[in-house]
This record gives C-alpha cells, sequence and structure tokens, in this order.
C-alpha cells in the first residue's frame, strides 16, 4: 500500500512538473529575413561567421570592433564572398569597455535600423599561465572585456529591444565558454569571466521573461580563430604541456566557427539557452550545470531527469583523472 502511493505521490508531482514546464513560453524567431542584429566583435572569429550566416538570411547588420582596419575588412569580405550589398552591413568603431563609446554605437545603429537581435561577441584571451605570473594589466584587459563589456552592451541595448520586442520576438545572444560551466585549468581570470558571464545570462533571462526576448549562451569550445591562434603561439612551455595534458587542447583539432555560428543563429531562432560544443557535451554538461532554471521542454527535462545520476558519477570520476593529471604534471613526471 505504502509503495503504492508513493508511486502516486512521484507520478503526481511529474506531472506537476512537465505541465509547469509546458507552460513556459519561449521566443521564437522564424527567420533573420529583414531583421536588424547587432553583433559586437563582429569583424572577426565567431562574431564574423555569426554576421555571415545572418546575410545569408537576407539579414541586415551592424559590426563592432575597436579596429577601424578590421571592420573595412570585415566589410568588405562578407559583400565579396556573399555578394551583398554594402547597404546591408553598417560598421561602427567602439570599444566594449567604454560604456560611453558602445552607448553611442548602440544609438546611431538604431538610428539606423530598429534592432530585433543582440550578439555581444567582443571577448579575448591571453596567455595560459598560474594566476600569480599573469601581469595586472591582463587581468584588468580580460575582466573589462570579457564580462564588464557585455554587461555594458547589454545595458545600452536594452530599452531600445523591448521597445522592438513589442512588435515581435527579438533575441540576444552572449559569449561564454566551455569554461562558464567548469574550469580550464592555468585560466583563472578567463575562467572567472566566463562563469560571470554565465550568472549574468541567466539573471538577464529571469529579467526579460515578461517580455518576447530570448536569452542564448553560447559556450563554445577551443574554436578555430586567430584570437586562439595567438594565444596558442604565446603560451610558454609548461602552460602548453599542461593544457594539451589536462585540458586536451590539440591546436590541429578546433572547432570549427562556421559549423559554430550555424548552430549559435539556429539556436536562437529556437529561444534555446544554452549552446555548446556538440549534442554529447550539450547534455552533460546542461544536465550538471541546470541547478533551478527550467528546460525549454518536458521532453528535455525527461531526459536530463534520466541522464542526472550517470552525469553525475561521470564527473566524479572526470575530476579524479583531471586531479591526477595535476599532480603528474606539478610533480614533472
Amino acid at each position: 500500500m505504502s509503495w503504492g502511493v508513493g508511486l502516486a505521490i512521484s507520478l503526481g508531482f511529474l506531472y506537476l512538473l512537465v505541465k509547469s514546464v509546458g507552460r513556459n513560453s519561449y521566443c521564437k524567431i522564424k527567420s533573420f529575413k529583414g531583421k536588424h542584429v547587432f553583433i559586437t566583435g563582429g569583424s572577426s572569429g565567431i562574431g564574423l561567421n555569426i554576421a555571415k550566416q545572418v546575410i545569408n538570411e537576407e539579414g541586415f547588420l551592424t559590426l563592432v570592433s575597436f579596429s577601424e582596419e578590421e571592420l573595412k575588412t570585415a566589410k568588405a569580405e562578407i559583400t565579396k564572398e556573399l555578394g551583398c550589398s554594402t547597404q546591408r552591413i553598417n560598421t561602427m568603431f567602439a570599444d566594449v569597455r567604454d560604456y560611453t563609446s558602445i552607448h553611442r554605437a548602440v544609438e546611431e545603429s538604431v538610428q539606423w535600423r530598429p534592432v530585433d537581435a543582440l550578439v555581444c561577441c567582443a571577448g579575448i584571451v591571453r596567455r595560459s599561465d598560474f594566476i600569480e605570473n599573469i601581469p595586472a594589466p591582463d587581468i584588468e584587459m580580460l575582466v573589462s572585456t570579457n564580462l564588464i563589456g557585455t554587461i555594458y552592451t547589454v545595458h545600452a541595448m536594452l530599452p531600445f529591444i523591448k521597445e522592438r520586442s513589442k512588435k515581435h520576438a527579438c533575441c540576444i545572444v552572449l559569449l561564454g565558454s566551455m569554461s562558464s560551466l567548469h574550469v580550464l585549468f592555468l585560466n583563472s581570470i578567463y575562467t572567472t569571466t566566463k562563469h560571470g558571464v554565465l550568472g549574468f545570462a541567466r539573471a538577464l533571462r529571469l529579467e526579460l521573461v515578461p517580455y518576447n526576448i530570448s536569452v542564448t549562451l553560447i559556450c563554445p569550445s577551443f574554436v578555430r580563430t586567430r584570437m586562439v591562434a595567438i594565444a596558442s603561439d604565446q603560451m610558454a612551455d609548461h602552460a602548453r604541456e599542461a593544457m594539451e595534458k589536462i585540458c586536451k587542447f590539440d591546436i590541429n583539432k578546433l572547432e570549427d566557427p562556421v559549423d559554430l555560428a550555424k548552430r549559435i543563429l539556429q539556436s536562437a531562432k529556437e529561444g534555446r539557452f544554452l549552446v555548446t560544443k556538440n549534442a554529447f557535451v550539450d547534455t552533460f554538461l546542461v544536465v550538471l550545470c541546470r541547478g533551478a532554471f527550467p528546460p525549454e521542454s518536458p521532453l528535455i527535462l525527461a531526459k536530463e531527469l534520466l541522464l542526472y545520476i550517470p552525469c553525475r558519477l561521470i564527473s566524479l570520476i572526470a575530476d579524479a583523472q583531471t586531479r591526477r593529471a595535476i599532480l603528474k604534471f606539478a610533480s614533472g613526471d
């Protein structure tokens, strides 16, 4: 009898969970055709590849960068490669670390066309090393660009995109990292900034519940970009050894930025919150890092409930292996 009561209570609780998740409303965008997408860090790397995908869908762009030369090059590359009119691409010189600068860029871009999507891709990496070996200016640069720059940009854009969302669904895409979900050894400051972006994305997602605006967090692994290549070249020998043995960094096996950009844009249209390296990593890390935030559908909820214990056990094994690798690295073996 007690077994039957327990089962009934469990099933009833599960029904309420599924019903609650089913009522959640997630903003969806059919296409970026005719939409204006504002992209910081849009002159290179992930941001540039997202920009190309937007043009492929017949959207309009504002590319923002602190390098005027890179902006000119990026605009020329897009128009030549995709055969689009230069009238569909607006370029803005701005530094996301300077609120006055990014606020001016936002206001001028909105005057050109109302913004339907904000993509915050401005971010940097610095050479991997123990935290006491990182120069203070590099620490300030990482925090001010990766975290403060993201917050400044969203802060400046929100009044405009909230107003725009009264007409149709809009979206905000933030650049996190796999380091948003776990720790990247010998990259303590970078990991800290990306954990901060994750917290900001979660808080922003809740603030925007009353609005027709979705939030998508990009959490890629090592991506084949010029910035990653430069950081790799600057690694000291001990840092390279640690990155290769402990973090499984391989300069010859980096994530394709084109495929990533396609996945990001599709996820933004679907209103998905988290975008990671692939389906396996996505499932594993999302299950472990979901916390109190609801999944996007009852099906995802059911999958995560079934996989939580196996994923947790795998994480314990992975943590033990990482600790052994660090101790072996520290001993010089």
